[in-house]
């Protein structure tokens, strides 16, 4: 009887042993969807390829972000969930483009699925855009959005970097 205790007592210590030395790594993993919400993205850098005439001033350009005003290059984006409503909203940063400018510079709602986003209702204009997810960190966010140029009938592929506000 002791022996086949002493047995039992031995099993279950190397079973809790077994179990105790896993190399499993505890923790978790985060989704596209938690690191798009859990930051502010502020713009860093905005390129298209090929080039075109992004504000439309009669040249064409690849880097669009050294084409926008200083005052724009510091908006910051945040994606949020409240209850089911996900909404997108862009908000002036520090450097206002004019004495009247809203805090809040567009809105709207989004959806995620399979990497693709999509801002739905966004801006003055109530449009739909869709971006493919190339990257994202707790650090990073990289969009890429392919559209056609109607001017010059090219299609552009559109590039931009967020980094962490």
């Amino acid at each position: 009887m002791r022996q086949k205790l002493l047995y039992s007592l031995t099993l279950c210590a190397m079973f809790f042993f077994l179990m105790s030395c896993n190399n499993d790594d505890t923790s978790i993993q985060k989704t596209t969807l938690d690191y798009l919400v859990q930051n502010t993205w502020v713009v860093e850098n905005i390129t298209a390829n090929p080039a075109y005439d992004f504000d439309l001033d009669g040249n064409e350009e690849n880097d669009i972000y050294s084409s926008l005003q200083n005052c724009a290059k510091d908006n910051l984006t945040a994606f949020i969930i409240i209850g089911n409503e996900q909404l997108v909203q862009v908000r002036e940063g520090d450097e206002k483009c004019s004495d009247e400018a809203a805090t809040l510079y567009a809105e709207g709602n989004w959806e995620l699925s399979n990497d693709v986003l999509v801002l739905k209702s966004f801006g003055v204009n109530n449009d739909t855009l869709n971006f493919s997810i190339e990257s994202i960190s707790d650090t990073e966010l990289i969009l890429v959005q392919e559209f056609e140029d109607l001017v010059n009938e090219k299609e552009i592929k559109q590039t931009t970097r967020y980094i962490k506000y």
